[in-house]
């Protein structure tokens, strides 16, 4: 499956909540962002289901892809090392199913939520960013309403 879209501006450094129902687009959002910074670490993405946190060594830096699907409770997630890479240098971090547990996304991220249209090769997206949060000192408050698109086709088979 491929992804054809807009531009979408994603800094490395930035942290990514994505929300949205099974088969969405998700992690095919998150390997073509990779994609567009390398061909051949691409080829590693896939949904981190199962294996909960996958990271991806980019020349810009390392980029973190976890899926909260699976997890049960706000442990499960910090038994992953997530205050620890919250704290530690910048990296990207992608976050499938982050509204499980949404006390411990940080208060200043980009929200992605994917939605299924009534064609099934195209998906409806929308994007915020948020300041603020529980712990931070700014409330959890919409900054800006960055757009609502459609990221359109999502082919199956394959192919740029």
């Amino acid at each position: 499956m491929a992804v054809s879209h807009r531009k979408i501006e994603i800094p490395p450094g930035s942290i990514v909540a994505l929300v949205g129902p099974l088969g969405a687009g998700k992690t095919t959002f998150v390997r073509e962002w990779v994609r567009k910074r390398s061909a051949r670490l691409a080829k590693q993405v896939v949904s981190p289901t199962f294996i909960l946190h996958a990271r991806y060594d980019l020349p810009e830096g390392p980029v973190h892809h976890f899926d909260w699907y699976r997890l049960n409770t706000a442990e499960d997630v910090l038994s992953l090392g997530w205050e620890e890479l919250l704290a530690g240098p910048r990296a990207a971090i992608f976050v499938e199913w982050a509204d499980k547990f949404p006390a411990l996304m940080p208060g200043q991220r980009l929200e992605i939520t994917f939605r299924h249209t009534s064609d099934p090769a195209r998906r409806d997206i929308r994007m915020k960013r948020l300041a603020g949060g529980q712990g931070c000192p700014v409330p959890n408050a919409p900054v800006s309403e960055i757009s609502r698109t459609e990221i359109s086709p999502f082919r199956v088979g394959g192919g740029p």
